[in-house]
This record gives C-alpha cells, sequence and structure tokens, in this order.
C-alpha cells in the first residue's frame, strides 16, 4: 500500500511534467495554425535543451489539492532528470533512452521503470500521434503569449502563457471538458547551460524495485 500511495503522487508528478509535451497541438490544414503549432515545437525545443527550471504546481486529484514544488533540468527532450517535493513527499526521477527510474527519498528506493517511457514525454513523437485531434488558438496578456488547445472529442483544455522576450514558459493551466481547473503551474529561475552528466546517477546505497503495476496491490 505504501508504493502504491506514492505511485499516486507520482502520476501527478507525471502530469505536471506534460506542460512541455504541447499534448493536444493540431496540424489542421490552413497556415494560421500550423504556424502555431510551429511556433509551439520551437518554444518546446528551446526550454529542453540544456535548460533548467523551477517550478511550483498546484494540482487537485481525488478532491484533495497537492502543491507541488518542482526542478526540472533537460539535456534534450528524451534525457530529463526532475525533482519533486508534493506535500513532503520528495522524488527524483529521471528518464533517458537508456534508463528511467524513480527514486522515493523517505523509503530510499528506486523504482525501475521502463525505458521506453522516455517516448511518452517526447513533444514531436506526442504531437504526432495526436494529430488533428485539436484545435489551437492564440492571444495576447500583456507581454505573454497565450496558447490555448482545446481536444475536440473531450474538450479538455491546456492554456500555456509564453514570455515574449524570453520564449519561455511562465505559467501554464489544465482544466478538464467540464471546465473544472485540474493544475496551474508557474516557472521561474530559467537557465541555460550544460547539463552534468553526474545529475542523472543513481543515489548509492538505494534499494530497486520494479515500478508497481497500474491496479496492483
Amino acid at each position: 500500500m505504501v508504493l502504491e500511495d506514492q505511485m499516486k503522487k507520482i502520476s501527478i508528478i507525471l502530469a505536471l511534467i506534460m506542460f512541455f509535451a504541447v499534448a493536444s497541438a493540431s496540424l489542421a490544414a490552413d497556415e494560421k495554425t500550423k504556424a502555431l503549432f510551429d511556433d509551439l515545437l520551437k518554444i518546446a525545443e528551446k526550454c529542453t535543451n540544456n535548460a533548467s527550471v523551477s517550478m511550483e504546481a498546484k494540482s487537485t486529484m481525488n478532491g484533495k489539492e497537492f502543491v507541488t514544488k518542482l526542478k526540472l533540468y533537460f539535456k534534450d527532450m528524451k534525457n530529463f532528470r526532475m525533482d519533486s517535493d508534493t506535500n513532503g513527499q520528495k522524488m527524483r526521477m529521471v528518464v533517458t533512452p537508456a534508463a528511467a527510474w524513480t527514486f522515493v527519498e523517505s523509503s530510499n528506493v528506486i523504482m525501475t521503470m521502463d525505458p521506453a517511457a522516455a517516448g511518452n514525454f517526447n513533444v514531436k513523437e506526442l504531437i504526432e500521434k495526436q494529430k488533428e485531434s485539436s484545435e489551437i488558438t492564440e492571444s495576447k496578456d500583456g507581454d505573454n503569449r497565450v496558447f490555448t488547445i482545446v481536444d475536440k472529442e473531450s474538450k479538455n483544455k491546456n492554456t500555456y502563457a509564453i514570455d515574449s522576450k524570453t520564449g519561455c514558459y511562465v505559467k501554464m493551466s489544465v482544466h478538464n471538458g467540464k471546465g473544472e481547473l485540474l493544475t496551474e503551474a508557474t516557472y521561474s529561475d530559467w537557465k541555460f547551460d550544460k547539463i552534468d552528466d553526474a545529475l542523472f546517477k543513481k543515489p548509492e546505497g538505494a534499494k530497486e524495485v520494479p515500478m508497481p503495476e497500474k491496479g496492483r496491490k
């Protein structure tokens, strides 16, 4: 049950990282929509190329609110580390094409994941899988460009605010089809510098176990 509770919190963290995924972008035929897609892809590539950022997110799951503070380190879209603290539960996730795992600090346990999981966070692959599933629009909010992406079937809505001067994410929100706010996040302290390989090493002395299967007790 302990691992199961940890998995629920991991699912929240996994959802948060998808802010880079531009998960519902569409490749509709009109040129304006295509141009917006191209802009979002360029932003995602910039923000995952030897970049680090701090993030604070508020999420609702099963009627409970979770506040998560994160630090993300990206070599590129397929190689990243994410440190998180959700209501005192500290975790570290590393995803690369060769290895993927989550370290739970409180139990000193590493839960190994299928390396193929890296594909679940790859912007280009996600967009390719979801072509023509959504509508995308752009608006302005002060100095920010605001992209709104709505899934045609579910009506789920993702909103991304981009600083026009830096070209980086500053805020993200996710609403379900009913218009209910599920996640709202803000980003700060963007830095662009080579990411040290040492950040991707497993903690010494931690016990390794397989990631529990979903639904398994």
